[in-house]
């Protein structure tokens, strides 16, 4: 056991009378000592992983994928493959997909590719239908519409997932990080007893109730810091606000560092 858990300052603390705390979910367990820091580290560095490597497969898979169908485009041979397949998807916002499969057959081996389409192309070409494609020969597997048959409907579709969801992983991936460090810096605080100067809630969307407080306290150093903090609380839809007065706690790092917890 850890001499955190034995601190008598901290234990005075978590046993104010009707100590009110702002996120009782996330900071109760570490106001009475059960936990050696704020939030849950393991959990967040592994969900910044995991959206690293989504990041990563995001950027070799269709990033990838978008340069070497463009290679093929480039420099690819040109041959006929037969249209084997085809149909049309509609989602439940009523946007309608289009899509095909041909196959060619290279050096005995036949090749078969899926291929998002726009609707002009799909209403012209039936099953059967010759189409004109270009393939890498280095990799006949990769290959693309080419000459009157030219479609870059799945190429732009690849490009805007590209663009959407590798900045987004990169960004929440790097922000969970951020938020971890700052919880890492505030674990190294001290527990300091304050009160509320005032508390105000307003109803969200969602069965959602921001509550804001206004507190006090004052640091080691003995100058007096006031601040106001909101968290949602749904479960004080229904229950009085605590008055001005009502004992808090709030996790001091410094004087522009600190937190109502």
């Amino acid at each position: 056991m850890t001499d955190m858990y034995l601190d008598p300052q901290r234990q005075a603390i978590a046993s104010t009378p009707g100590l009110f705390l702002l996120s009782p979910r996330a900071n109760r367990k570490f106001v009475t000592g059960e936990k050696s820091r704020v939030g849950n580290g393991t959990t967040m560095s592994i969900i910044a992983v995991i959206l690293f490597l989504l990041a990563v497969a995001i950027a070799y898979f269709v990033g990838g994928g978008i340069v070497r169908a463009d290679e093929a485009a480039r420099s690819g041979i040109t041959t006929n493959a037969i249209l084997t397949d085809g149909y049309s998807s509609t989602s439940n916002k009523g946007l309608t997909s289009y899509y095909i499969d041909y196959e060619f057959k290279i050096a005995g081996q036949i090749y078969n590719r899926h291929v998002l389409i726009d609707s002009s192309l799909y209403d012209r070409v039936s099953i059967g239908d010759t189409v004109s494609i270009n393939y890498l020969p280095s990799d006949p597997d990769i290959s693309v519409l080419t000459g009157d048959d030219k479609d870059d409907t799945e190429r732009t579709q690849n490009i805007v997932i590209l663009a959407v969801f590798l900045p987004t992983c990169l960004i929440i991936g790097a922000t969970i990080l951020w938020v971890d460090g700052k919880n890492r810096r505030l674990s190294g605080g001290q527990l300091l007893l304050g009160q509320i100067i005032s508390a105000q809630g307003r109803s969200g969307t969602r069965g959602a109730f921001r509550v804001t407080v206004e507190y006090g306290f004052t640091t080691p150093y003995g100058q007096q810091l006031t601040k106001k903090q909101s968290n949602n609380r749904p479960d004080l839809r229904k229950t009085p606000l605590p008055a001005a007065g009502t004992p808090a706690v709030v996790l001091y790092v410094d004087d522009k560092f600190y937190r109502l917890m």
